[in-house]
């Protein structure tokens, strides 16, 4: 009876052991990236608030481009915003400022998992750096806004949230995010990119 037990116990083990191996998070984002599905392993890292995780990603599934730099800086900063969101909220932000948040976050998320696709599935071309130099500067540049406008907006709830701002001291920061939503979904430049280099440049 008692081996017959023991036997049992060691099977559900190696049963749990299976299930974590097979099912976890880190075992499906290494599936997907076996399979060529960057954007879905760094969905996991991102949802995970785990940015070492994305940037080892990022190193090492995409080519030291300049423009990878500016990748892993921008889901850095967006994991970032998505914590320092999580603290305001914490800390009595209003429900209108979630929703704004989670539109935005949303949709920077979604540019960049593109954008992560993009360029895997141009590097696995292996064409030469010099004929892709110019379509990746403009990644780059599109990037580094991106990234500027992401930082401003977390500095400025992180100012708002110091100085235990009321309701109406969050639509500066929730106007903010709007623009930064749509600058992520529409990803064409423009009147949105202007505008946020407008706001960027104030003070």
């Amino acid at each position: 009876m008692v081996p017959l037990i023991l036997m049992s116990m060691v099977l559900l083990f190696l049963l749990l052991v299976l299930v974590v191996l097979v099912f976890s998070p880190n075992a499906r984002a290494q599936r997907a990236r076996a399979a060529g599905r960057l954007s879905v392993a760094l969905q996991i890292y991102v949802r995970r608030h785990a940015p070492a995780q994305v940037v080892a990603c990022l190193q090492e599934d995409l080519p030291s481009w300049p423009v990878r730099a500016q990748l892993i800086l921008a889901f850095e900063e967006l994991i970032q915003l998505e914590t320092s969101a999580q603290v305001a909220l914490a800390a009595g932000a209003p429900q209108a400022f979630a929703t704004s948040f989670t539109d935005v976050s949303q949709h920077a998320l979604e540019n960049l998992l593109q954008t992560a696709d993009r360029l895997w599935a141009v590097a696995v071309q292996r064409v030469d750096y010099a004929v892709l130099q110019q379509g990746l500067e403009r990644e780059d540049e599109r990037l580094q806004r991106l990234v500027g406008a992401i930082r401003r907006a977390r500095e400025e709830l992180a100012l708002i949230t110091l100085a235990d701002a009321h309701a109406a001291d969050f639509d500066h920061v929730t106007d903010h995010l709007r623009l930064l939503a749509d600058m992520a979904r529409h990803d064409r430049g423009g009147q949105q990119i202007e505008a946020v280099s407008e706001w960027l440049n104030q003070g």
